[in-house]
């Protein structure tokens, strides 16, 4: 009689718990089962009056040990002509060009919060090339064409953490931040249609970055 008393608490206590955890997933805006991918624009450059230039990529899942978890990946890729460069070999040509190519990938552990709030933090790894061409040298020989480039490696390792809010199921913002450890070289390289290139090691450069507003993005997900 004892047992079966015991059965039937258990199983009460079992459903009451069934239900709860029911009840909350239908409450919740998000439900990462439905939409595990989100893409996302930074705020950061519209607020600067920018055009972004990166995507934002997560895919949210389960890990085998029962954590929320999300892989992520960040692209930049910027193309300018003729912009403000501030560097002294700038101001002997009139026209330049920059390019800059960045990808950054990471891990981050999830917390949920309530049924619109999710707290996360973890860490990102990048690798970065830039480039700097500036050509149209003043005052150059008819015919000649002189440059001026300059080369940059950069490599990235940064901890963050951040929040999410979801308006609905499919579009959320964030915000971030965090700090960064980064180390870069350069190379400088010049000459003209009529001579070799010259090839010089410029210096490198090893910091850290306290990010206070890493990040800010909007998100959709799908």
């Amino acid at each position: 009689m004892k047992i079966k008393i015991l059965l039937a608490i258990l199983l009460c206590s079992s459903s009451v718990v069934m239900a709860q955890s029911v009840d909350e997933n239908e409450k919740r805006v998000y439900n990462y089962e439905e939409t595990k991918h989100e893409l996302a624009v930074s705020l950061l450059p519209i607020l600067r009056g920018e055009v972004p230039s990166s995507l934002f990529y997560r895919k949210n899942y389960l890990s085998p040990k029962g954590r929320n978890m999300g892989f992520r990946a960040n692209m930049v890729f910027q193309n300018e002509f003729n912009s403000n460069f501030l560097f002294e070999e700038a101001v002997n040509f009139r026209k330049n060009r920059e390019l800059t190519y960045e990808i950054t990938m990471g891990l981050e552990r999830q917390k949920f919060i309530n049924d619109k709030f999710i707290a996360y933090g973890g860490v990102d790894l990048g690798f970065g090339f830039a480039n700097a061409r500036f050509f149209d040298r003043i005052g150059q020989p008819a015919g000649e064409s002189e440059f001026f480039n300059i080369d940059v490696m950069r490599y990235s390792a940064s901890n963050f953490w951040g929040v999410k809010y979801h308006f609905n199921p499919r579009l959320s913002f964030s915000a971030e931040t965090g700090f960064e450890v980064f180390y870069a070289n350069s190379v400088f390289k010049n000459g003209s249609s009529f001579t070799p290139t010259d090839r010089e090691s410029g210096p490198e450069t090893f910091g850290l970055n306290l990010l206070p507003l890493k990040a800010l993005r909007i998100s959709y997900h799908f």
